[in-house]
């Protein structure tokens, strides 16, 4: 026990001597060493730890609203969209077969995997029997989805969601009275967007069922659409 207490003695008496003395030559390679990895190299001591903040800044610094989140993204976006639409309802299927249409939709970022989209889409068919159609579905959507990081320059965001929707609907035919009527539904959505800087293309899937009063058919349908968005 003596020998112990004589050790710790000794440690404690060389121990002041240390912080008065010159460092030595490998000293100076330590302290030049520190200051190099905080961004200085050069003999002070005291400038090396003012930059070590500004080192410390660059390798952990805070995204900013509207940059990439570990991959996600909080902007706000402007698609337009291109796609086909088809009737699930056979007599209507079988009357207007696929409907080609185009739009315009706007989405806002509520977090990291939620985000808000309304959309308005305008399309025009023929039926065999000469009735020519126009339907312009208005949508408001909840979108679920995480951004994927690919890269430095771009993410690809997968997403489902759902929503309401209200939709207009005009008949003109050489044989029939014009119907002109709205409608109300719900329909569901996937789809999946590579995003690189403010760019963004995409493919979404689309399924809808919308009711008209009076009228026993279902006027929801299935659709299939490109999406090129300009974020900002």
């Amino acid at each position: 026990m003596n020998s112990i207490y004589r050790s710790l003695l000794t440690a404690l008496l060389f121990l002041p001597l240390s912080f008065f003395s010159s460092p030595s030559a490998a000293q100076d390679e330590v302290q030049l060493l520190y200051g190099g990895l905080l961004g200085y190299a050069g003999p002070r001591e005291d400038e090396s730890l003012l930059l070590a903040s500004a080192a410390i800044g660059q390798v952990y610094a805070g995204p900013a609203r509207g940059a990439p989140l570990g991959g996600n993204q909080l902007d706000s976006s402007l698609t337009l969209r291109l796609g086909s639409f088809r009737f699930k309802e056979y007599i209507l299927d079988e009357g207007y077969d696929s409907i080609p249409f185009f739009g315009v939709g706007g989405t806002r970022g509520i977090n990291d995997f939620l985000s808000t989209r309304f959309s308005l889409d305008l399309g025009f068919g023929s039926s065999w029997d000469e009735v020519d159609l126009m339907f312009m579905p208005i949508k408001a959507s909840l979108i679920l989805g995480p951004s994927l990081t690919s890269g430095t320059q771009g993410y690809f965001k997968p997403y489902v969601g759902l929503g309401i929707e209200f939709d207009y609907f005009y008949e003109t035919s050489y044989d029939f009275e014009d119907f002109s009527e709205w409608g109300f539904g719900f329909h569901f959505l996937a789809g999946a967007e590579y995003v690189i800087n403010s760019f963004s293309l995409g493919l979404e899937f689309n399924w809808s069922s919308v009711e008209i009063s009076g009228s026993d058919a279902n006027f929801g349908g299935v659709s299939f659409m490109l999406n090129l968005g300009f974020h900002f």
